[in-house]
């Protein structure tokens, strides 16, 4: 581990990438202006809104950067402009608790060799859904005991080591499953079980059983490729947003 992935953690930033994100995106600032610690950077990475996104984001201390479209070009360009000791990668649809990120920066600081994880959420949902209470489990125990999670689970990292890594993945999909391989070999991970509050939309807008089968089919295959050699995410990504 080099001393740089070891140094104080004093501050930190938060990146979310948008696309059409208008009627939730106040409601993820909002939680983030009312954090006990406060947050030095929050960038907003737009790929293309076609709504009033971008106008949504007008009275809070955000900086707008316009990336082409897919979350990991996105939230990769909005690292690259990070200056803080530490980064959290926060989906617009979700709601951070006030205390969330003193914790984050306290167990940096007690663990020198945790050089990232991830929050942990739980869905909003008009209609509860048996499905969902099983993502969240399978979400919970893959961070547990795997140290593996997704973007909707607000991953965070130490800055230094996203760096020696060679960067947040400049992926179209799958950033977030790349992310965690990178970091994994860099440190340890932590799992802060923090309640992080996530909108079920695109659950209740589908059928959950068909989302849930997508997702696990497209990280499986992703995985898979990634093994022999190839790099599928430009592929899946169109499979994704076609879906």
């Amino acid at each position: 581990m080099s001393h740089q992935s070891n140094q104080v953690v004093e501050s930190i930033s938060v990146v979310i990438p948008t696309l059409n994100e208008a009627t939730h995106i106040r409601t993820c600032l909002k939680s983030l202006s009312q954090s006990s610690t406060p947050i030095n950077e929050i960038f907003v990475v737009d790929g293309g809104s076609q709504d009033e996104t971008k106008s949504m984001i007008k009275g809070f201390p955000v900086r707008l950067l316009e990336s082409k479209k897919g979350r990991g070009y996105q939230i990769s360009l909005g690292v690259k402009a990070c200056r803080s000791d530490a980064v959290l990668v926060l989906h617009a649809d979700a709601s951070l608790p006030p205390d969330v990120a003193k914790t984050i920066i306290s167990v940096l600081n007690k663990n020198p060799d945790v050089v990232g994880g991830e929050i942990g959420q739980r869905f909003v949902s008009t209609t509860p859904k048996p499905i969902l209470l099983l993502v969240e489990a399978l979400n919970d125990f893959r961070a547990t005991w795997q140290s593996g999670s997704f973007g909707d689970q607000g991953q965070f990292f130490r800055r230094a080591s996203i760096e020696q890594a060679g960067g947040f993945p400049n992926i179209p999909l799958m950033e977030d499953v790349e992310l965690t391989a990178q970091l994994n070999k860099k440190g340890s991970l932590v799992f802060l079980d923090g309640g992080l509050q996530c909108s079920a939309r695109r659950w209740e807008k589908d059928n959950a059983t068909e989302r849930f089968l997508l997702v696990l089919s497209l990280v499986v295959r992703y995985k898979f490729l990634k093994l022999i050699g190839k790099d599928p995410s430009k592929k899946l990504f169109e499979e994704y947003y076609r879906s």
